[in-house]
């Protein structure tokens, strides 16, 4: 917000945000530079973990990369928790 005064001016900014008053930030903003952040770094920094041995999942399962993390489900005819899966024949 600006006040014109006798040959100048001032600015101030707005209730929630914070600044000189030519530069303002708000809280809403910073949030979003830091997700931001955080996603390009992700992006990144991903290590496929199912590239090697399966990701360490059951020969029987899937592994599936997430961006920092990895699950395993075990195949169809195959139940566990996708480290251990074993087939419904299996004694």
């Amino acid at each position: 917000m600006c006040a014109n005064t006798i040959g100048t001016f001032t600015c101030k900014c707005k209730t929630g945000y914070s600044g000189d008053g030519f530069s303002c930030y708000g809280i809403v903003y910073f949030f979003f530079f830091i997700l931001s952040f955080i996603h390009f770094f992700e992006k990144k920094i991903d290590i496929d973990e199912c590239s090697t041995n399966n990701g360490g999942c059951s020969s029987n399962a899937l592994c599936t990369n997430n961006p920092g993390s990895f699950s395993c489900a075990c195949n169809s005819g195959y139940s566990g928790d996708g480290f251990t899966c074993t087939g419904k024949n299996s004694l």
